[in-house]
């Protein structure tokens, strides 16, 4: 099967060259990436442009108007650019293990959809980390929350690693699915703008659709860099509007959503 990789990314062009450094160290690359980019300045387009240069697999930079935040678009017109029968969705704020495109691929299923989780570096690790530039982080390394999510054991993998009935509490920094059954749900709802909920959306219609989600643990390992103050004040003023969505979606029996995928087809 043919492999996409889509990026979301906005101006964070330090994050974004770690995020590709590290997809060049991958043990099972992609077939090509996508940064899907929400309206960054000229230095983030610069980051791919230099990026291509290094790259053995095609990279398709799609730009949308900085019209605020707008994840779900995005998304959709990353995936609407891509030729994957199997698509994996990360953001550009993210280093992934060696082994992390590989245990998305080794795991993946008709009928499930599969979500990873993520280890969290602190501020002050993160900072060191964009400076020097060296991504080889090891699980014991200081600054770490959510440690368990930091470790590659394929063994405990195969015991851990579950399916489950939980929609709400997703994320879209580590996921994976066919194509089709993103196709199947018309892709992400852009009703959501500004930030939070259209992952958990995303998910519902997923498993109203018929597939299950497969939680993976003991792989597929990613370390979050830390945001800035200032992205955690928008969190808070923006959730409230896009929960209203969300439980207007779980009221409902939708699965379709109108303002979707195949609006950029």
């Amino acid at each position: 099967m043919r492999t996409s990789l889509i990026i979301s990314t906005y101006n964070r062009p330090d994050a974004l060259k770690l995020v590709l450094l590290s997809i060049l160290q991958q043990t099972q690359l992609p077939h090509e990436i996508i940064v899907a980019d929400d309206g960054s300045g000229e230095e983030t387009r610069s980051v791919v442009n230099d990026f291509r240069g290094q790259s053995p697999v095609p990279v398709i930079h799609v730009w949308q108007e900085d019209l605020g935040f707008r994840l779900a678009r995005v998304r959709n017109l990353g995936v609407s650019k891509s030729r994957g029968d199997y698509l994996i969705f990360i953001d550009g704020d993210v280093i992934l293990h060696p082994a992390f495109l590989a245990s998305h691929l080794s795991a993946s299923k008709e009928g499930l959809y599969l979500q990873g989780r993520r280890a969290m570096l602190s501020y002050r690790m993160t900072t060191r980390i964009l400076q020097n530039g060296r991504i080889s982080i090891s699980p014991f390394a200081l600054g770490i929350s959510l440690r368990k999510h930091a470790f590659h054991i394929p063994v405990l993998s195969r015991i851990f690693s579950h399916t489950s009935p939980d929609w709400y509490h997703t994320l879209g920094a580590n996921k994976s699915l066919w194509r089709k059954d993103f196709i199947a749900i018309n892709g992400f709802n852009e009703d959501f703008e500004g930030w939070g909920r259209e992952d958990s959306e995303f998910s519902l219609r997923l498993m109203r659709s018929g597939l299950q989600k497969f939680e993976l643990r003991f792989c597929a390992i990613v370390f979050h860099l830390a945001h800035g103050k200032d992205n955690k004040v928008k969190y808070a003023e923006a959730t409230e509007r896009n929960q209203q969505f969300l439980d207007d979606c779980a009221a409902s029996r939708m699965v379709w959503c109108e303002n979707g995928f195949d609006h950029h087809l």
